[in-house]
């Protein structure tokens, strides 16, 4: 009749009945450090600036919010858990040769 599962309607009216609303309880557990305006200062960071290394994104972080402190480690889970980048060492590539150009042609 409504489309959804019978236990789906069941758990939502007795949501109801116990707390007197439908939204769902807060999840337990300690909050996160970076709020999601921090995360994507740090998204804004890396997409100028892609060679940049996860301590110099640490500091341009902890100096632009005084008081707040968050360690490089940090800065990197939030980049491969959260923003889902790959945390690697940059890497430097060799310029081409002229005779490396003409040997491409």
């Amino acid at each position: 009749m409504t489309g959804f599962p019978k236990s789906t309607v069941y758990d939502i009216i007795n949501r109801l009945k116990k707390t007197g609303s439908v939204e769902h309880l807060p999840i337990p557990g300690r909050p996160l450090i970076l709020t999601p305006k921090k995360r994507r200062y740090l998204g804004h960071l890396l997409k100028n600036d892609n060679a940049t290394t996860s301590a110099l994104m640490t500091t341009k972080l902890n100096n632009l919010y005084p008081d707040f402190n968050v360690s490089t480690q940090t800065v990197q889970h939030i980049l491969k858990n959260k923003l889902n980048y790959i945390v690697c060492r940059p890497w430097s590539v060799p310029l081409f040769k002229e005779s490396h150009v003409k040997a491409r042609l």
